[in-house]
């Protein structure tokens, strides 16, 4: 079992944990969930270890290796949410030369072609995309392990939810700023390390850029 699994498992106890108590309001149970989150108590030394172990993987794991998988998931994605449109169901490599996969609401573009599913793609329609986002405000951008502990405690919290009917788990940038699908955010920033972003609105797609690329990510409207 994955320090990933094993983490949102003890997530899933903290909540039965809690619910066997009965709190009789939410303020009770969010206190009695910052106790048992308490270093003194061993909800709270499991997490932190786990959190400890899944960011220095998380560490590890850079390069052209984090980067392919990323991108296989966007590839997954696009023959979910395109499964009409087979174009998409892959990358495929544009007028530029550069690589180019869209999974429907977010896209990305190597400098650096990788080995993937090949598939014919848009005629350009998403190298136009990407090519006319790259204008805006700086958008501070969250840590991968961040992010990524974000979406395992969201799933432990809907574990009693079959996954295809539970809710969206979305990373609020702040106030006055745009809100997006956590898993979607994850996988730009694995697929783009070192990315910088850039937003005009809260709803107009939000552009991201790397040495190894560029992104576009549809936010999620507040």
């Amino acid at each position: 079992m994955t320090n990933t699994k094993m983490l949102e498992n003890v997530y899933v106890m903290l909540e039965e944990a809690i619910d066997i108590m009965q709190p009789e309001s939410e303020e009770q149970a969010n206190n009695i969930k910052n106790l048992l989150l308490n270093h003194d108590f061993c909800f709270g030394r499991t997490i932190a270890a786990l959190k400890s172990d899944i960011q220095a993987e998380t560490s590890k794991k850079t390069g052209r290796s984090a980067q392919l998988s990323a991108a296989k998931r966007m590839i997954k994605e696009a023959k979910k949410n395109m499964s009409h449109r087979p174009g998409f169901h892959g990358a495929w490599i544009g007028e530029d030369e550069k690589q180019y996969i869209n999974s429907g609401y977010y896209a990305v573009r190597f400098n650096q072609p990788m080995e993937l599913t090949k598939s014919e793609g848009d005629e350009g329609a998403t190298e136009r995309i990407i090519n006319n986002a790259y204008d805006g405000l700086e958008l501070k951008l969250p840590e991968e392990s961040t992010v990524k502990t974000m979406i395992i405690k969201h799933n432990a919290k809907c574990s009693h939810i079959k996954p295809k009917d539970r809710p969206t788990c979305e990373f609020d940038f702040g106030e006055n700023l745009p809100v997006v699908n956590a898993q979607w955010l994850l996988n730009t920033l694995q697929a783009l390390p070192e990315a910088a972003a850039k937003y005009t609105t809260l709803t107009a797609p939000i552009f991201f850029s790397s040495p190894d690329g560029e992104a576009v990510l549809c936010p999620i409207r507040k």
